[in-house]
């Protein structure tokens, strides 16, 4: 016990000493600085946090007051964390990380909006903090998804009709259901993008469906960065793009993004042009 108690003590005396120090350095190297707003680049939109991979399964399950006083601590506006951001699984029944999330579709005659716990969260979120920003991606989807496709080109199966249906049918069910408008919907999360086509069709699905509001992100990881300038008919159809930080810290990957002149966003910073 005395270690520990003698440990703390040393902690905070050199904490002081540093802030001290940097009171210092400041004030005699204090210089004032002019922001021009009109000739920012890129303006702050804010931070967040990922639910994904049941990395947040056990919260529903605690007991209260705790989950809440949790929760606020999470979302509460100026108070704690005070998340801007929530970026969510749409679960596909599959092992994702932690665990497996449901899916709102187990096969093409399915549907149910009331599966997991994303939702919920979502849900405590908006009461806590209205203009909190929803993000919801794939991590994998059902065995039926893309199960009548031929093709031999990678990653077909994913990247085929059943799966415009599949995504536009869970926007639907957070709109619908629970009142949850999504700002954001991903591609494949730490996955290719697939291509141009598909891109193009999933926002018309969006569009077509009533979700004119909900933008596009890609391509949430991987090393094939779109080339969005060179390609016009992306260019108009995608909002926003990201990188996944690499548990490497390579340089080459950590947490970039292209700027696609309408938004550019990373796992836990937005920015807008």
């Amino acid at each position: 016990m005395m270690n520990r108690f003698h440990t703390h003590f040393v902690l905070v005396m050199i904490t002081a000493t540093a802030q001290g120090t940097l009171s210092m350095l400041m004030q005699e190297h204090a210089q004032e600085i002019q922001l021009q707003s009109s000739q920012a680049a890129h303006s702050f939109t804010g931070h967040g946090g990922l639910s994904a991979g049941a990395s947040s399964r056990l919260l529903y399950d605690y007991a209260e007051p705790h989950r809440s006083n949790i929760l606020d601590y999470l979302f509460q506006p100026q108070f704690g964390a005070s998340m801007q951001i929530l970026k969510i699984e749409i679960g596909g029944d599959v092992q994702s990380t932690d665990g497996t999330e449901a899916s709102h579709m187990h096969n093409r005659q399915d549907l149910s909006c009331i599966r997991g716990y994303e939702s919920w969260l979502a849900q405590e979120a908006k009461k806590r903090n209205p203009a909190i920003i929803l993000y919801g991606l794939s991590w994998g989807v059902p065995g039926w998804v893309g199960d009548n496709v031929t093709s031999n080109v990678t990653h077909a199966t994913y990247f085929s009709d059943d799966n415009l249906e599949y995504q536009v049918a869970w926007v639907r069910c957070m709109n619908d259901t629970f009142g949850l408008p999504i700002d954001y919907l991903g591609i494949w999360n730490e996955m290719s993008w697939g291509s141009v086509d598909y891109v193009v069709r999933l926002k018309q699905a969006l569009e077509d469906n009533g979700f004119t509001q909900t933008k596009l992100v890609l391509p949430d990881g991987g090393l094939n960065m779109p080339d969005q300038h060179g390609n016009p008919v992306l260019l108009r159809r995608l909002d926003c793009t990201t990188r996944a930080i690499s548990r490497t810290r390579s340089s080459a990957r950590r947490g970039r993004a292209l700027n696609t002149g309408r938004a550019r966003i990373t796992r836990s910073m937005m920015t807008r042009a």
